[in-house]
């Protein structure tokens, strides 16, 4: 995807599990059936830019 995990980890002072991160990186952000939601850093996050 091009999210840069470790940047993403530090921004937040803690880690992400990595189960989400490859589910992040496996899917789009969205519902699977109505009833689990997917969210994640825009792709680029974490780079420094804005």
């Amino acid at each position: 995807m091009g999210i840069r995990w470790d940047t993403i980890d530090a921004g937040l002072a803690m880690l992400l599990s990595q189960d989400y991160k490859e589910l992040a990186d496996l899917y789009r952000p969205g519902a699977f059936n109505d009833y689990i939601r997917l969210y994640y850093p825009p792709e680029g996050s974490g780079s420094g830019t804005q």
